[in-house]
């Protein structure tokens, strides 16, 4: 993916060593990079907006709004984005584990 397609903000909440949460932001059209965690699981809460959470092997698009969450398994590759007409927020909780955050090459 190109980097300059990809805009995010980022507001740590709480961070503890196995727990961090943070608030997102997506611009227009921006997802996040292809990655994976060894030990954590991501949950996804949007704020605002609609986001695609994109999940491969098996690949499994899932689209969300506010009220609505995805958990995203440890070792499962996944990007977020925005599928919304305006930028969107999203709260994002990881835990509980060593936080990493290991880039993919994957061909959308």
């Amino acid at each position: 993916m190109d980097a300059s397609n990809l805009t995010m903000g980022n507001l740590e909440i709480l961070r503890s060593d196995k727990v961090l949460v943070r608030k997102m932001q997506l611009d227009l059209n921006a997802e996040s990079e292809a990655h994976f965690h060894k030990e954590i699981t991501d949950s996804v809460f949007p704020l605002t907006g609609e986001i695609m959470v994109k999940k491969f092997d098996p690949l499994e698009e899932i689209v969300i709004g506010p009220g609505e969450f995805v958990a995203i398994e440890p070792q499962r590759i996944h990007q977020i984005k925005n599928v919304s007409d305006s930028p969107v927020s999203y709260l994002l909780v990881q835990g509980e584990g060593e936080i990493d955050f290991n880039k993919v090459n994957v061909n959308n």
